[in-house]
């Protein structure tokens, strides 16, 4: 009876710590669209909310061909994807969080066939909470984590924060 309240306590226990250390790894990650919880809201509370192409920014990417989507952070990995300008090859770029230097760049895959593409909007009324005065347009949802924002225009990605 002894080991079995013993492997049921280490099992407990397991579970517990197993469990925090996602929650803890997802609070310091932005891991999908949207953020970790999915739900386009960060819990930071230090993120710059004045930027412009000399001031918080500490670093910037440029990009080749064209893309929408929105970074994605992992540990001291940033994942974003592109296509070349034909749309015929899709790529992923992984990045540094802390440099911006290009890690890898992979080709995803070369579709059959190439499709138009529409924009929508969401909702039906929007808050400005901060104004993007830097160059290019903006496409994608910022990543907002670790005091910093993530933001991608059309040809870079910019990395906003205190230096």
């Amino acid at each position: 009876m002894k080991t079995l309240k013993k492997t049921l306590f280490t099992l407990i226990f397991a579970v517990t710590f197993i469990s925090y250390q996602t929650i803890q790894a997802q609070q310091n990650n932005w891991t999908h669209f949207r953020g970790s919880k999915l739900n386009g809201i960060s819990e930071e509370t230090h993120a710059p909310i004045h930027w412009n192409d000399s001031t918080n920014i500490r670093w910037k990417t440029d990009l080749k061909g064209k893309g929408w989507s929105s970074p994605v952070v992992f540990g001291d990995q940033v994942w974003l994807t592109t296509a070349t300008d034909d749309g015929k090859k899709m790529n992923g770029i992984c990045m540094d969080f802390k440099t911006g230097k290009v890690i890898y760049e992979l080709l995803l895959f070369s579709p059959d066939s190439v499709q138009s593409k529409h924009l929508i909007s969401e909702g039906r009324e929007l808050k400005i909470l901060a104004e993007n005065k830097l160059p290019g347009e903006v496409y994608a949802t910022p990543a907002i984590l670790r005091n910093t924002i993530l933001l991608r225009t059309d040809k870079s990605l910019y990395c906003i924060g205190s230096k």
